[in-house]
């Protein structure tokens, strides 16, 4: 079925298939550049909070943590926290997603049970050594289990 026009426009299918190709090319760029923004972190040094909750709700830890520019990561404030206070934390690497905390102090992961995090209130929504945050910002660590 051939597409609808208005009166008087007269496309062939050539030139159809080129702009649709066309079309189609721009919305790639543009959404591979929207990604890229999107992902882009701070390259300013900032000072962030950091507070750990025990799978009890106490609280381990809660300090402010200077971060150097380009460095601006969860992961990077909760290593920072770790390395300058003397608490453990460990991680696991999966290709293509990032850094997944498996402890933090005594605590390791437990099946669906294990450490997450939110920024200013708000679930992180990719791996802490991806996600970056900016001077002032406030992150959380916590027990969760899901399922």
């Amino acid at each position: 079925m051939a597409p609808v026009l208005p009166a008087g426009v007269r496309f062939s299918r050539s030139k159809l298939t080129w702009a649709l190709l066309a079309a189609l090319v721009l919305l790639v760029v543009g959404l591979t550049k929207f990604a890229a923004l999107q992902n882009r972190g701070p390259t300013e040094a900032a000072d962030v909070a950091v507070t750990i909750d025990a799978p009890d709700e106490a609280q381990l830890y809660h300090a402010n943590v200077p971060l150097a520019a380009g460095e601006n990561t969860v992961l990077n404030a909760l290593r920072a926290a770790a390395d300058r206070d003397g608490f453990t934390v460990r991680t696991q690497d999966y290709a293509g997603l990032g850094a997944m905390v498996v402890q933090i102090f005594s605590y390791h992961n437990d099946g669906p049970c294990g450490w997450v995090y939110e920024v200013n209130g708000v679930s992180g929504d990719r791996s802490a050594s991806l996600y970056h945050v900016s001077d002032g910002d406030a992150v959380h660590w916590f027990w969760a289990c899901h399922g």
